[in-house]
């Protein structure tokens, strides 16, 4: 299986069975074998990709920026509390901008969240019927792992990674 990384110019319906030797097909073009292959073209226009296991990928970008690093190695303390939650978007939001202005989220979301966050985290307790309006930490966690992708997604692209 191949891992495309994302990389827009090239995607599964465009790939078809051929009669060719595999070897002909993709080939390594490096003897140390470093992740780079020629896909081969009908027109000629042979084209070198490099593929990355999504991992490393992220590990990479990771290294490269340091807000995203620090973001990162955050996570495993930040995940489970709403004052971890709150301290992670804090860290996405000064180092990326703002998620609604990017697209990666709505204003209600994003409102949503910053209102849940701000009220759990604070220890206030909820009036009755108030809890309903709040967001789980499930729904919190889903809500930050989509930013952090974004953002990973974005860094890749800026670091052509």
């Amino acid at each position: 299986m191949l891992v495309f990384n994302g990389d827009p110019k090239i995607k599964a319906e465009d790939i078809s069975e051929t009669q060719q030797e595999k070897k002909d097909f993709l080939s390594d073009t490096h003897s140390g074998n470093d992740g780079n292959f020629i896909i081969s073209c009908e027109d000629g226009n042979d084209e070198e990709i490099q593929i990355r296991s999504p991992f490393e990928s992220v590990f990479l970008v990771a290294t490269a920026d340091s807000d995203l690093g620090a973001a990162i190695s955050e996570i495993p303390g930040a995940f489970g509390t709403w004052d971890g939650f709150l301290k992670l978007f804090r860290m996405i939001e000064s180092s990326a901008g703002n998620p609604v202005a990017k697209g990666w989220c709505s204003d209600d979301e994003l409102g949503w969240f910053l209102y849940s966050a701000d009220r759990l985290s604070s220890g206030e307790s909820c009036e009755g019927g108030e809890s309903a309006d709040l967001m789980y930490l499930s729904e919190a966690e889903s809500f930050l792992t989509i930013l952090l992708q974004e953002w990973i997604k974005e860094k890749k692209r800026e670091l052509d990674i």
